[in-house]
């Protein structure tokens, strides 16, 4: 797999259903943001069984509703998020906006299925994380 770079990132996130309106340092560095989601001892919010039909489909529900809670997404629909894969990492977070009909957990993967995506907030401190784990997908949220 070849590392990401901005352009492939952006067709990534346009296919996910973003607007990709640029880069931003945002008030986390996208490792850390990384490490907090996938430490040890992290307890998810919410655990999507990855074994039943439209499992996807309830994990972008899922983000949505934990996203909202924790102020990642602005009144403006606008956030922040980092996608995993190799060289995504290095990447600045991209800002984006939130479309009508998002399909994150469907685009945002390393592997087929496999949804790993952090998003922050630009106007909170509000975090919320999507892993793919042994037994399930995880969503994680912090502020």
């Amino acid at each position: 797999m070849d590392p990401l770079d901005l352009r492939s990132r952006d067709e990534l996130l346009v296919a996910a259903g973003l607007s990709v309106i640029g880069t931003n340092l945002g008030w986390l560095d996208p490792t850390r943001a990384w490490q907090m989601v996938a430490r040890a001892g992290a307890q998810p919010d919410v655990v999507v069984d990855d074994s039943q039909d439209g499992y996807l489909d309830e994990v972008n529900e899922a983000w949505l509703r934990l996203a909202q809670s924790v102020g990642v997404i602005s009144a403006d629909r606008t956030f922040l998020v980092s996608v995993a894969g190799p060289g995504a990492f290095a990447l600045p977070w991209a800002l984006v906006r939130l479309q009508d009909d998002p399909r994150m957990a469907q685009y945002l993967v390393v592997y087929p299925g496999e949804p790993e995506f952090v998003t922050i907030g630009t106007e909170t401190r509000g975090l919320c994380g999507v892993t793919t784990e042994e037994d399930g997908v995880w969503l994680l949220s912090a502020f």
